[in-house]
This record gives structure tokens, sequence and C-alpha cells, in this order.
């Protein structure tokens, strides 16, 4: 999450791929170890889709920083949002957005369900799953 706010809040990219480098470092000893701790997937999940979002030109740069991402195993951050324990809506938004951008409907649609029933009171959450159906925006009061 550290290197989330550094990446996209702070815009200060490289220390947020640094810092998600060392992240996936650690999910990844964590999970040769237990296989099973399903909240250590986003960390590798996220990494994966935001590396491999990348163009060409900046993933092939990466490449030398030992640092790889694809798109594909990037969606394994879905496993923490079926399983995971503390940062399971955490890991429902990513894929949600990710599944919207990637037109799979489906899955976007599932996801911002499951959010916006969980978080009522959150009108973004109502906001997107009313964008992923097609149906209108709810107002907000």
């Amino acid at each position: 999450m550290e290197s989330d706010a550094e990446s996209i809040l702070q815009k200060t990219r490289l220390a947020g791929l640094r810092r998600m480098k060392e992240a996936n470092k650690y999910a990844k000893r964590l999970l040769s170890q237990y296989p099973d701790a399903a909240d250590a997937y986003i960390a590798p999940g996220i990494a994966n889709y935001i590396i491999g979002s990348q163009g060409v030109a900046s993933r092939f740069a990466l490449r030398f920083g030992g640092i790889h991402g694809d798109k594909k195993v990037g969606m394994e951050v879905a496993r923490t949002a079926e399983n995971g324990r503390y940062p399971r809506p955490f890991a429902k938004i990513i894929p949600a957005l990710a599944a919207r951008r990637q037109k799979q409907d489906a899955l976007a649609e599932k996801l911002l369900r499951e959010l916006s029933e969980q978080y009522p009171d959150n009108a973004l959450f109502a906001s997107e799953y009313a964008k992923a159906t097609g149906l209108p925006a709810p107002v907000v009061r």
C-alpha cells in the first residue's frame, strides 16, 4: 500500500517501484512457506498488473532494474478479494477497476456490487457499480 501511495498519490514512481519490488520479495517468501496466506497475493498481484499495464518502452526499461510484470498474472489479486482477511475491500477495488479497463464486465459488476452492498454509504462504489451496469448513477446527498 505504501508503494501505491508513493506511485499514485505522491507521484514518486521510482520510489514506489522500489517499495513494490520489496513488497513482492516479502510476499513471495511468505507464500513459499504458506501458500494459503491469501492476503499476501495482493502485493504481487498489484505490482504485476501495474507494471504489465505500462507501455512497451517502460516495461523494457524496468526489466533492466529487475522489475517484471504481467497484467494477467496481476489479476491474482482476486485471490485476496475472495479469501483475504484484512485487505479484502482493497483487493476488490483493484481487480474491479482492472476488469472495467479490460472489458471484463461480469467480473467488474460482481466486485463493484459486493463493495456497494458492503459499504452502502460510499457513493463512489455505488457510482462505479452504476457505470459498470449501465444504470443511472445514484443521487448523492
